[in-house]
């Protein structure tokens, strides 16, 4: 099945209309430029002082707490006004946390041991990310994987999961581990492939997960979590 799920242009109302429908957008291009630059080389800067952590198999992630008085690009780009109406669009108010946590990634390693967000999965807890892409980023480098139109279903179970437990740790997410019978599989899922400054914008009750690289491939990415 094919899903065109693409934004042409930075209409709030025509993205927040196709989060909606698929639970995810593709807006190709929307880091340009001199940001690009900034932002790639302030990501590249904060990965080479972090050591390879073994929980996560890919290569490098870090977390980071908005504002950075020190990373001035990844703290404007992530805290800009469209980012901020695109979310009041979707939640229908502005009581959220807009951005205040950014993951930055390097995900460079073929690893047999792959961390759990390799599975079928929706997030145990609820929220839009703004993910982007600073390198190039084909078949072979890991790109992120998903299931267009999965988000209400997932939505549901995610309710149903948190009823189960209110431990974090302990919510059930992942589809073929927690839920063969449904028969989700990764072989249904679509690879977003794209260029360096494409962005897509998820919720995260879509069934996705990461991909691991391959035959040298290289995924260079930043995302922001904004959560209720």
């Amino acid at each position: 099945m094919t899903y065109e799920f693409t934004a042409r242009n930075r209409n709030t109302n025509r993205i927040v209309d196709i989060i909606n429908e698929y639970g995810i957008v593709f807006v190709p291009r929307y880091l340009v430029n001199s940001q690009l630059t900034d932002v790639t080389k302030e990501a590249k800067s904060i990965l080479s002082k972090i050591q390879e952590k073994d929980k996560y198999g890919f290569g490098k992630i870090v977390r980071l707490q908005l504002p950075l008085r020190q990373h001035p690009a990844i703290s404007t780009f992530f805290k800009q006004k469209h980012m901020y109406d695109l979310a009041v669009k979707y939640f229908g108010h502005g009581n959220f946390n807009m951005n205040d946590e950014v993951f930055i990634g390097h995900d460079y390693k073929k690893t047999d041991n792959p961390p759990r967000n390799s599975d079928v999965h929706f997030d145990r807890g609820f929220c839009l990310k703004y993910f982007v892409y600073l390198s190039d980023v084909g078949e072979n480098d890991g790109p992120f994987c998903c299931m267009p139109k999965t988000h209400e279903l997932g939505a549901d179970l995610h309710k149903k999961a948190w009823k189960k437990t209110s431990v974090y740790r302990d919510v059930p997410n992942r589809l073929e581990i927690n839920y063969p019978e449904m028969g989700y599989t990764k072989d249904m899922g679509v690879p977003i492939l794209g260029k360096a400054g494409d962005m897509f914008i998820f919720t995260t009750m879509l069934f996705h997960w990461g991909g691991q690289v391959k035959n040298g491939g290289s995924r260079l990415i930043c995302r922001g979590h904004t959560k209720l």
